[in-house]
């Protein structure tokens, strides 16, 4: 018999697992948009997998929102014999709400320097700072100027999370990523650099406790250098680079009605 059938989470597939009675040696799981089987050798059928396997996934053809009809026929070496029909419609029923460490680190940095210039630590002539996501075009941008940029976010752990769902019959795939950001600020005047890099430092100190406790995002570092752009631009820009990496939960779940909590404790499944 199928003991089991459900769509899985990114649609388009189903996931059956079958009982089979102690004298199948084998088995055929044929599928259907009816419920009008005529048999193992069904021309109408689909035939999913003839195999002894117990755990089976299609994901061969599947249109979500359809409904999908299975029936499993063993064979004992001599006969066929069939089970009960199931059935099942596939849907996408995966929704990942996770962080995303730039934008955060995006939008603390842009109020930390407005409080940089409010508390004149920074002194742009424009009276703010920008944010940007991508490098600024030297006509259209009062400096200085920063922009924020992803080196890499890859998944680090698979893991499980004791408090990673708000309702423990909520299902979903856990793991650890691990996040390298790059913060450029740029300025016309090595000596504003200065400043401008000290504010950058400051302002991601002061949020260590928001980036921790709010997001749960671990094992925060940075560091800072000094790079000079003398070709590019038709005056010299003056760089401050500052290499930002942390560790940030994420997570894909089964029920988009459910919001995630973060992850409070880990433990490792397997390493990427």
């Amino acid at each position: 018999m199928i003991s089991y059938i459900s769509p899985l989470r990114p649609g388009n597939a189903t996931h059956v697992f079958v009982s089979p009675p102690e004298s199948a040696t084998k088995w055929r799981l044929l599928r259907r948009t009816d419920d009008l089987f005529s048999g193992e050798d069904d021309a109408g059928a689909v035939l999913v997998e003839e195999s002894n396997d117990t755990n089976i996934i299609d994901v061969e053809g599947l249109i979500n929102g359809v409904l999908y009809y299975y029936k499993i026929y063993y064979f004992d070496g001599l006969v066929w014999t069939s089970s009960a029909t199931s059935s099942v419609t596939p849907n996408a029923i995966y929704e990942g709400d996770d962080i995303d460490v730039l934008s955060i680190l995006r939008d603390r940095l842009a109020a930390g320097l407005k409080v940089e210039a409010a508390r004149n630590k920074l002194r742009p002539n424009s009276g703010e700072i920008k944010v940007m996501n991508a490098p600024p075009k030297y006509e259209d941008n009062a400096f200085p100027v920063v922009s924020i940029h992803l080196d890499s976010d890859s998944a680090s752990e698979w893991a499980t999370g004791s408090n990673l769902f708000v309702d423990d019959d909520v299902e979903g795939e856990s793991w650890l990523a691990r996040w390298q950001i790059s913060i450029i600020g740029w300025s016309l005047n090595p000596d504003e650099r200065i400043s401008l890099r000290r504010a950058i430092k400051r302002v991601i100190a002061a949020n260590y406790a928001i980036f921790s406790s709010k997001y749960g995002m671990q094992q925060i570092d940075f560091d800072q250098s000094d790079v000079e752009d003398m070709e590019r631009f038709s005056a010299p820009v003056y760089q401050v680079a500052t290499r930002f990496s942390c560790m940030a939960p994420a997570y894909v779940l089964d029920n988009p009605d459910v919001n995630a909590g973060l992850i409070d404790s880990v433990e490792v499944v397997h390493a990427v």
